[in-house]
């Protein structure tokens, strides 16, 4: 078994490690590296299967669990194709018995992790850049910081709410007691809050949103015996708002248009103005996620685009982040958490 898991780490490291190189210097994660790692961590599972017998059925939903996630969040489109196939290859590759002390789907920790480090990155990026505009002296304005006060932001906070206040009710049903403890509750809500707040965009997406949660929260009330109001909840939605509302503002930057490269994400805006333009081979379409990265055809028509008629000198691009170093360090951080604090 040590030497499975030896095995195990150092093939988890060489992939975590390649995938993130290749993530930030070119913005793909490469099929070839996934299918051969994928062979192997499908190997070091049928290993571990065979040394831990006892164990098998928690390695297969805990595969499973991980699997799902990562398709779902790419169909929801909370992250890229590259990031849910290198999330799936990851757990493959580690041994059930590196996990340590917990026993019970350690995938969960993985996300959680990963969303958590990810937003404190963003957080502190824009921390940077806002103190870059200060030294700029660029006019700095309350509303930076503070959502405005308006019927759609209140329905918004209070969908945020009761969902996340249900799925807490909810988890209090699942037999693995290591969810219910108040740091993985935190982690979870957290996590929760970002990915409906990405997700969820349109006031009646908010409203069918909030009416189910409403409804699911009453029934919880016929078999559960809690209070309908959790200040601590309260106060997280309203604190992972504001952080939002403060980073959003960072979200895209302006570039000049020589620059434009495969793999940025065009802004809305700047997309408007390519669309009466003759030049062949433009976009024709961005809703601004990972989805909608140019190629490298395009790219070179955007700056054929930009001597021509309606050609711009600058253009926007959606500011974005390599993911998949986020998914590589919450796997370490999580591993490294079960073994030391795990039940």
């Amino acid at each position: 078994m040590k030497i499975l898991n030896i095995i195990s780490i150092i093939l988890f490291t060489i992939f975590g490690l390649i995938m993130s190189y290749t993530d930030i210097k070119y913005k793909k994660a490469y099929n070839k590296f996934v299918l051969l790692f994928m062979t192997i961590g499908v190997a070091i599972q049928a290993v571990s299967i065979l040394l831990c017998e006892e164990y098998s059925w928690q390695i297969a939903l805990n595969l499973i669990s991980i699997s799902l996630i990562s398709v779902l969040f790419y169909v929801f489109k909370i992250w890229a194709a590259g990031d849910a196939k290198v999330a799936i290859v990851m757990s493959l590759l580690l041994s059930y018995s590196i996990y340590g002390k917990q026993k019970e789907i350690p995938a969960l920790y993985f996300i959680g992790f990963t969303f958590t480090i990810a937003f404190i990155y963003i957080l502190i990026e824009s921390i940077f850049l806002f103190i870059c505009d200060i030294r700029k002296k660029s006019k700095i304005s309350g509303k930076d910081f503070i959502p405005s006060l308006t019927f759609e932001s209140v329905i918004s906070w209070i969908m945020l709410y009761t969902a996340v206040d249900s799925a807490d009710q909810l988890v209090s049903f699942v037999p693995f007691n290591f969810i219910k403890s108040p740091f993985v509750v935190t982690l979870f809500n957290i996590s929760l809050i970002i990915m409906i707040s990405s997700f969820v965009k349109t006031k009646k997406q908010k409203l069918c949103l909030l009416i189910f949660s409403l409804a699911l929260r009453i029934v919880l009330l016929f078999f559960i015996s809690t209070s309908i109001i959790s200040l601590f909840n309260i106060i997280l939605v309203i604190a992972v708002q504001i952080v939002r509302q403060f980073t959003n503002q960072y979200n895209n930057i302006t570039i000049d248009t020589s620059e434009i490269k495969a793999g940025d994400v065009l802004t809305r805006d700047s997309l408007i103005f390519m669309l009466p333009s003759k030049v062949n081979g433009l976009p024709k379409y961005t809703d601004e996620t990972t989805r909608c990265r140019i190629s490298e055809t395009e790219a070179d028509a955007i700056k054929r685009w930009e001597k021509s008629k309606y050609g711009q000198p600058q253009i926007k691009i959606v500011r974005t982040i390599p993911f998949v170093p986020f998914i590589f360090l919450g796997s370490v951080v999580s591993i490294l958490f079960l073994n030391y604090f795990g039940a």
